[in-house]
């Protein structure tokens, strides 16, 4: 991306920009992106449907992550040096029943999407529309690039075009230091997809991007419309120096998806309960796709008092408690 001859953010500022909040990244991750799905939900489809899935990539499918990345040359380092290795962790937030990535491509062209908020634009103010809607992706967007030791995602969404028509949709995006070529001064925020006939980076559409997603062994699945997230070269210790929230060092793969089931269910409990013969939320968690438990928030040790309250007064159990003169402190 080069510096646009106003000036602008370099690739570096915009982790700055978007925060260090004192909790452990995969805390931060399980509540924006369990919020941002939420937000982002098509209430007459059904629950919405929420997946966290951990994939060791190795093979055919590193393979095709990597040329979905291709010239990346010596501006980005780390993810040169990820792509060296016979086999590369992953994690992937997905979404189901859910509106996708819409909108426009291109943040200059006007209107209001989710593509533009969450893969271009940076420290843009919420309209009174969005205020309701939960935010605009700032720290649940840090969350997926600190967790990834190189600050990459891919990104497959499907959605619905003002048309009416499904698209589907497929993004890399990279954080590394800014950087001049050629006598131009570049951000350092690298954009891999498809080049517009103006040489802008727009997203591969439909056929191309679900068979590379396909490839990779990623995405949003046919006949549905959501966002498949994948923090490539996931590194659950943050960035280099970073530690967990006990001092300790960066767990794996396997720990990490234990730690994120946990969170999940600690976090967010009030929406994937079986109320009324269903919950508000499908959730799927996986490892090398083999399923993942997810606890029952009812048998937790420390939530089941909360839970069986919360149960109670949905079905109208209890007594109401109420205070003529409320004292205030």
């Amino acid at each position: 991306e080069p510096v646009p001859p106003t000036g602008g953010l370099k690739a570096n500022g915009v982790l700055n920009l978007l925060g260090r909040p004192q909790m452990h990244p995969l805390i931060l991750l399980a509540r924006e992106s369990f919020q941002n799905s939420w937000d982002a939900r098509l209430t007459d489809r059904g629950p919405l449907k929420y997946g966290v899935h951990g994939h060791r990539l190795s093979g055919d499918r590193l393979s095709a992550l990597r040329g979905m990345f291709p010239d990346i040359g010596d501006h980005l380092p780390g993810l040169t040096s990820a792509f060296a290795r016979d086999t590369l962790d992953a994690v992937e937030i997905r979404d189901g029943r859910s509106k996708g990535l819409d909108g426009p491509t291109r943040a200059d062209l006007g209107g209001v999407g989710n593509y533009a908020r969450f893969i271009l634009e940076i420290g843009r103010e919420r309209s009174e529309a969005e205020l309701a809607t939960g935010g605009t992706y700032g720290f649940g967007k840090g969350s997926y690039f600190r967790l990834s030791a190189s600050h990459t995602i891919l990104v497959h969404s499907r959605c619905i075009t003002s048309d009416g028509s499904p698209e589907s949709r497929l993004v890399g995006v990279s954080l590394g230091n800014g950087f001049t070529e050629n006598g131009r001064a570049h951000t350092g925020r690298h954009f891999f997809g498809a080049t517009s006939t103006d040489g802008h980076v727009v997203p591969l559409l439909n056929g191309e991007a679900d068979e590379w997603a396909s490839r990779i062994g990623f995405g949003v699945p046919a006949g549905d419309t959501g966002t498949a997230i994948l923090i490539v070269d996931f590194s659950p210790g943050g960035e280099e120096g970073d530690v967990d929230d006990q001092g300790g060092a960066a767990m794996d793969l396997r720990s990490a998806m234990e730690c994120l089931r946990d969170q999940i269910v600690w976090q967010c409990w009030p929406r994937i309960l079986p109320i009324v013969g269903s919950s508000d939320v499908e959730v799927e968690l996986s490892l090398d796709g083999v399923d993942l438990k997810l606890p029952d928030p009812e048998a937790h040790p420390i939530l089941r008092g909360l839970v069986s309250t919360y149960l109670s007064v949905l079905s109208g159990e209890g007594t109401a408690i109420s205070l003529s003169r409320p004292k205030v402190d």
